[in-house]
């Protein structure tokens, strides 16, 4: 069983994560996702200014909560806002 969660990140977010996905430690009972993201802040300070902006999802379901509990093996995305052309 993953005791990570997977946290990856789309356009200017990836650059932010180093430009890949990360991996983080978690415990069996999960955490708040409002402390994964202070968490992932701590590491890559960058994603601060970007994470208002983003649109945050869940193991594919947008979230809008910070109090949503994230369970080892989970996985985040973060997508900021980023057009096509």
């Amino acid at each position: 069983m993953a005791r990570t969660i997977r946290v990856r990140g789309f356009a200017t977010a990836r650059t932010a994560l180093g430009g890949g996905p990360r991996e983080l430690p978690a415990p069996p009972e999960g955490l708040r996702l409002g402390r994964l993201l202070e968490a992932l802040v701590d590491e890559c300070p960058g994603l601060g200014p970007l994470l208002p902006s983003c649109r945050i999802f869940l193991n594919e379901q947008l979230t809008r909560s910070k109090e949503t509990r994230v369970r080892p093996g989970d996985e985040i995305t973060l997508h900021p806002p980023y057009s096509g052309g």
